[in-house]
């Protein structure tokens, strides 16, 4: 499917365009509403709410549903999410190479990683999968922090609205925050290229447990740790929240993925 505005591709699940943001709001002669839940076996990104009935208020309520989904998580929770559950974000820091940590050959900070000493927690990680070696893959939270490009967290589905929770050992001040925009692993027994296949993040949410947010945007095909340099902030809780992904390369392989995340003193 392409947007109409901008020709850009993507999914039925997708609630808007990942180029231009154009909404898609569903439209329908239908009357009334009924939830019907898909079955487990569903993936997250094919989850549409079905609209049908009779009633005449309804056909007034259906005039203002936008693009809705919910299902079961890979890890077996609920997940709703809707453009309004996003909150009330702050203006981007200044993005400059100026004063920021030098990267190593894989890409990653060579500074000390605060979030390395804390914990990591995901609302949602996708089941494990298999590599080329038939090797079991798992996905979790702790692959965030463990400076290494070929592990990854992910997501099944366009990602927008998850979010990561970095807890620090204690309240430190922040000045550097920065992360991989997608999974950046090649297979080494495939030879699979799991960066353009999968969704790729274009945009973030700092959230600080001192009432600051900050949005960070991202450069797709940039696979190293994308840093942004902030007015310093003193917090021990960050809240990570996705805001915007692209099309995967490959409909079949519809996740959203983050290798490594960065929190630094600068």
């Amino acid at each position: 499917m392409t947007c109409p505005r901008c020709g850009a591709a993507y999914l039925p699940a997708d609630p808007e365009c990942p180029h231009c943001g154009l909404p898609f709001p569903t439209a329908t002669a239908a009357t009334s509403v009924i939830h019907q839940g898909p079955s487990r076996t569903t993936r997250d990104s094919e989850r549409p709410w079905i609209i049908r009935g009779t009633s005449v208020v309804g056909v007034l309520l259906a005039a203002f549903l936008v693009l809705h989904f919910i299902g079961p998580g890979d890890d077996g929770t609920v997940s709703t999410w809707r453009p309004a559950d996003l909150p009330d974000i702050g203006p981007s820091a200044s993005a400059s190479a100026a004063n920021l940590p030098s990267l190593d050959a894989d890409g990653i900070p060579t500074a000390e990683n605060l979030a390395a000493s804390g914990s990591v927690k995901a609302d949602r990680t996708a089941a494990p999968g298999t590599d080329g070696a038939g090797q079991k893959v798992t996905y979790g939270a702790e692959n965030l922090i463990d400076h290494d490009p070929r592990t990854a967290w992910r997501v099944a589905g366009f990602g927008t609205g998850e979010a990561i929770t970095i807890t620090l050992a204690a309240t430190s001040r922040i000045q550097v925050v920065g992360l991989t925009n997608g999974y950046t692993k090649v297979d080494a027994t495939s030879g699979k290229d799991w960066y353009p296949d999968g969704r790729r993040i274009l945009s973030v949410t700092w959230i600080f447990d001192n009432g600051t947010n900050v949005n960070q945007n991202l450069q797709d095909d940039d696979r190293s740790v994308q840093l942004l340099r902030i007015p310093a902030i003193d917090a021990q809780s960050v809240r990570l929240q996705i805001n915007t992904t692209t099309t995967p390369g490959d409909f079949t392989d519809d996740y959203t993925s983050i290798s490594e995340v960065f929190l630094g003193k600068g």
